[in-house]
């Protein structure tokens, strides 16, 4: 029910609990459009930047390097990385800095530059942040209905008991203005803002509330007077990018079940930097993985578990087809067309295939 830590470790759970299936398949284009394979075999490409020359930069987040994709070139940049780091949270900077996170199983949390001439720097630690701050500290979760003699019957590990946010910092994606840089902490629930290496939280997004059929908390091994209670779900941001009105946008997974049996549940937000007030947009995405925003506000987001990202139109609620692709995960606007991350989990007993597109507008 609960969400895990992570998305490594969210991906890698739902693998194990058969809620990720890899799906036989190629990427589908628009009609009239080719899609164009920018780079085949990347272990696990949850994250991509597009870097102004015609290529982009891939964060291999289960391959523990960033790659360097163009005309079907794959490059690795920078060194190693401590096996089990996971890099994610990829974007560029208007003079090219690539900001980017380094994520340990350990709770290491660590965003970190590049400039254009290889140099590296810690830009902050939001592990560190995390701990003093806690964002969703005084947030609940769980079934908050739930009474004393029905908590006793629910078994050990199964953590719908009411409880509060965790200390855990887990940065998935970042975007900059200015001096400014963004960052959605999918272990804190929280978007941080980091202004000369100091992070400060700027918004908790808001629970997620769904009261699931009775055989899914049936199937999490709960007991019958649980069922009929909503369950209030951790947010998981996923994604944070800039919009041409100046909010900030912000794709959530609901921590728990994402699995079709229990529905669609991502959601796509708006957020006022100014302020932190935030705006529900639109629903009903089978895992919201990454979002992308096009100048006239147009909204693209991928849904991992759906095998498509979705296109949210200016000014609509009501998300449409864009291009179906099996197990697609980051998104980015690029001049010539739309770059998307796909097939970034392998399929049982398969080498990983990870790909990267870019399908013409």
């Amino acid at each position: 029910m609960p969400r895990t830590r992570s998305s490594t470790h969210l991906l890698s759970a739902a693998l194990a609990t058969g809620l990720v299936v890899a799906t036989a398949g190629a990427a589908q284009a628009a009609p009239g459009d080719e899609p164009l394979l920018l780079a085949d075999g990347l272990v696990g490409p949850l994250s991509v930047a597009v870097d102004g020359s015609g290529g982009a930069v891939v964060a291999q987040s289960f391959g523990d390097r960033l790659s360097w994709a163009r005309q079907g070139v794959v490059t690795r940049i920078g060194g190693t990385v401590a096996p089990g780091t996971e890099l994610a949270a990829l974007s560029f900077s208007d003079d090219g800095r690539l900001t980017y996170a380094e994520s340990t199983m350990e709770g290491g949390a660590l965003i970190k530059e590049r400039n254009v001439f290889g140099g590296t720097k810690v830009v902050v630690d939001l592990a560190a942040a995390e701990a003093e701050l806690n964002p969703d500290g005084e947030q609940s979760y769980g079934l908050l209905d739930l009474d004393e003699e029905c908590a006793a019957q629910v078994p050990p590990g199964v953590p719908v008991v009411p409880y509060t946010g965790e200390t855990y910092s887990h940065p998935y994606a970042t975007a900059r203005v200015g001096d400014t840089l963004y960052v959605a902490d999918a272990g804190g629930n929280a978007i941080w803002q980091v202004v000369d290496g100091e992070a400060t939280p700027l918004v908790v997004l808001p629970p997620q509330t769904a009261t699931f059929p009775d055989e899914v908390y049936a199937e999490a091994g709960l007991p019958e007077c649980t069922f009929g209670l909503e369950f209030s779900a951790e947010p998981v941001p996923t994604d944070v990018e800039v919009g041409p009105d100046g909010w900030l946008y912000v794709t959530t997974l609901p921590g728990g079940p994402e699995d079709p049996t229990a529905g669609p549940r991502g959601s796509l937000w708006r957020v006022d930097p100014a302020d932190g007030t935030v705006e529900p947009i639109a629903t009903g995405f089978l895992g919201a993985t990454g979002l992308a925003v096009s100048d006239t506000g147009d909204v693209y987001v991928a849904e991992l578990l759906g095998g498509r990202v979705s296109k949210v139109p200016a000014g609509s609620s009501t998300p449409e087809v864009f291009v179906e692709a099996p197990l697609p995960a980051a998104v980015e606007i690029g001049d010539e067309g739309l770059y998307v991350t796909w097939d970034v989990l392998p399929g049982e007993g398969t080498p990983p295939d990870g790909k990267l597109s870019l399908f013409p507008w």
